[in-house]
């Protein structure tokens, strides 16, 4: 067989999906080397994965990418449950702490789409018709044996590190002998993307609870609609089926018409032992499967990339031991797992067919609704708002007074702040998000003494002098910059509106914020200390 020359990479990324891409899209934007490669001859043909939740939308904002998925998906604002005719309840996702009040409804296609004319403007092209046939690393680790099925060549890629991004039968997975711990569910489903017509509001997803089995309308891009449906056993799926379906479980009445894919389908809840293994990792659906109630999966694929790709960027860039790698499984494996439990309890819900059980769930669901703390908390685990990394090993507090909720392992919140020489407004987000660094935030107390101005002032110094090219430094007051800092190197806002005084600011001292280039808050300190800074920094950095 023919034998290409070998070839060198940084980073070898299996799978171009939207977990394979999203990593592309960050390595891009941090300047590595890399390579990706997948074994089909193109993007997905088929709708899969549609729900884009809202942390998922602030990366992809942060990537530069949003307007695209804005333009072509559907927004939902709320999800219905109904038993029969009686609406159970009706959550609806607004109030929430995120630039998006909904979720973006959208062909997993358009999402590959999408990112990947993202990653040809950096210059990238994913390789197809590329399989990994055989994993090997050492010390210094990968070397990857790759079957170019279009020319019959094979191919020796050297590479720095490994992620496999290639789904549920992931051959990275495979190779790294990683056992996937779980069991498949009983229930067999049906799926259709059909065109509808019929009494249905395109900004409102619904399940309909029946003894038969539960029935879900999701909206999607105009004009198609995503049916899933329980059956008692594997069955094709047709249109005429699925309008049988509505009809028995008591959905509106509808005409469906012009499917573009129907299929059959199981579910399973699995998780991998350990996310990283030597040089290799595991990413997206590779790493973790579940329910797709919820609609988890995706989302929490990409949210692995973005948690990966920084923490390569810096020890590829030698700003960062590679020990710093390892929190990529500390930080992720718990979540998850915390995923699968979720949608697996959603699912027991979603799917109950004991007579008992679905009159007290039918009963119980429209109360619990009604109790704020418990809707917040729904709304904001199913839109990944509330994960925390408060357990890593890299994340670290040095507080010594009362101080706000917003605590290390967060993700940093958004504001609008006034910038102190311009007047112009900047939000947050667009501040972290437009270098690659990590953002060094300082928000400022008017009642601080001189020395803790002066502590920020050597903490300032001590960034410029030695991580100037890993970190940027903001100095946020509440209505003026204290005087003492107005000649630091730092860039300097106002808090705008004083929404962000309630969750960066404290009563006494000036915060201290290290956020992370994922959105997340390495390390707090109240007040600043240059020595307990510099500490942590030690552990991060290079």
């Amino acid at each position: 067989m023919p034998q290409n020359p070998s070839s060198k990479t940084d980073i070898l990324i299996v799978g171009a999906g939207p977990v394979g891409l999203t990593l592309a899209c960050d390595l891009a934007r941090h300047g590595i080397n890399f390579r990706i490669i997948d074994k089909g001859p193109g993007r997905s043909v088929h709708s899969k994965a549609i729900v884009i939740h809202a942390r998922t939308l602030e990366i992809l904002e942060s990537l530069g990418v949003i307007d695209a998925f804005l333009e072509c998906g559907q927004k939902v604002c709320a999800f219905e449950m109904y038993a029969g005719n009686e609406k159970l309840l009706s959550l609806k996702i607004e109030g929430i702490d995120s630039p998006f009040q909904h979720v973006i409804n959208l062909s997993q296609a358009e999402t590959e789409r999408i990112l990947e004319e993202h990653l040809n403007e950096q210059g990238y092209q994913v390789e197809r018709l590329c399989t990994c046939t055989e994993l090997t690393q050492d010390s210094k680790g990968i070397e990857a044996t790759i079957q170019h099925t279009e020319t019959g060549n094979q191919e020796k890629i050297n590479a720095h590190y490994l992620v496999g991004c290639d789904g549920a039968h992931s051959t990275v997975r495979q190779f790294l002998n990683i056992s996937f711990q779980g069991s498949e569910y009983e229930e067999d489903f049906i799926l259709a993307d059909v065109c509808i017509d019929g009494p249905f509001e395109n900004d409102k997803a619904r399940i309909y609870f029946h003894a038969d089995g539960v029935l879900a309308v999701f909206p999607m891009e105009n004009p198609y609609w995503r049916l899933i449906a329980s059956v008692d056993k594997k069955t094709e799926a047709t249109i005429e089926l699925f309008e049988d379906i509505m009809r028995q479980r008591e959905a509106p009445q509808a005409t469906l018409h012009d499917p573009r894919w129907l299929s059959d389908f199981k579910i399973h809840h699995r998780i991998v032992e350990n996310y990283q293994k030597d040089h290799a990792f595991l990413a997206g659906d590779a790493a973790h499967i579940h329910s797709p109630a919820g609609g988890q999966g995706m989302n929490t694929g990409m949210q692995d990339a973005i948690n990966l790709g920084w923490k390569l960027a810096l020890v590829l860039n030698k700003k960062a031991h590679p020990k710093l790698l390892e929190s990529y499984h500390e930080e992720r494996e718990p979540i998850g797992h915390d995923v699968v439990e979720f949608t697996h309890k959603l699912t027991r819900v979603i799917t109950m067919q004991s007579k008992v059980g679905t009159k007290i769930r039918n009963h119980l669901m429209p109360l619990l609704i009604q109790i704020e703390p418990f809707r917040e908390k729904m709304v904001n685990t199913i839109e990944e708002l509330t994960i925390h990394y408060g357990h890593s090993p890299i994340v670290e507090e040095s507080v010594h007074e009362h101080s706000p909720e917003l605590k290390a392992g967060s993700r940093a919140p958004d504001g609008t702040v006034t910038d102190a020489n311009t007047g112009s407004a900047k939000r947050l987000f667009s501040i972290f998000s437009e270098t690659r660094k990590h953002t060094l935030l300082v928000y400022t107390n008017a009642q601080d003494t001189e020395d803790v101005y002066q502590e920020i002032n050597y903490i300032d110094k001590h960034i410029a002098q030695r991580y100037e090219d890993v970190i940027q430094t903001v100095i946020i007051g509440n209505r003026q910059i204290p005087k003492a800092l107005e000649a630091t190197p730092a860039q300097k806002f106002l808090d705008a509106r004083s929404k962000i005084h309630a969750t960066y600011g404290t009563k006494k001292h000036s915060a201290l914020y290290l956020i992370r280039p994922d959105g997340y808050i390495g390390y707090r300190a109240i007040p600043p200390s240059l020595d307990d800074f510099r500490g942590y920094l030690k552990k991060v950095f290079l």
